[in-house]
């Protein structure tokens, strides 16, 4: 799961950084507010139930 969750938080850094040098700071599909909205969930853990728990151990 460790694998599968760094492989999703690279794809999504690698997506932010394209779009901010493809779209910049226009107005996301459906709505969403662009750059900002994909900031937030690039910096999302992917499995935070796995890290609390690695944490706790």
């Amino acid at each position: 799961m460790l694998d599968t969750a760094e492989r999703v938080t690279r794809w999504r850094q690698r997506h932010y950084s394209a779009v901010k040098r493809t779209m910049g700071g226009k107005p996301g599909t459906g709505g969403s507010s662009g750059l900002s909205w994909l900031k937030h969930s690039a910096d999302q853990d992917v499995f935070p139930e796995l890290w609390s728990v690695r944490n706790e151990l």
